[in-house]
């Protein structure tokens, strides 16, 4: 399982260096494609600009298959 807690303001810079910590830790992984479970904590997340939310959806747009939850 890789589990994700995430909190504070998260700008451009911060959403680029999430997807790549996010990119190694999947690579760390140990289980086939398609069988991990993701859980992400947004529960100490603060409201972000639209073009921050809108680099998030960008890059969650094609995960690596498997299945998530998020806790907001």
């Amino acid at each position: 399982m890789l589990r994700i807690d995430m909190s504070g303001f998260f700008t451009l810079a911060a959403v680029a260096d999430y997807v790549e910590q996010r990119r190694a830790a999947f690579l760390q992984l140990r289980c086939g494609p398609g069988q991990h479970v993701t859980l992400c904590d947004l529960r100490d997340c603060q409201v972000s600009m639209q073009e921050v939310l809108n680099a998030f959806a960008d890059a969650l747009g094609d995960p690596r298959p498997g299945r998530g939850a998020s806790l907001s």
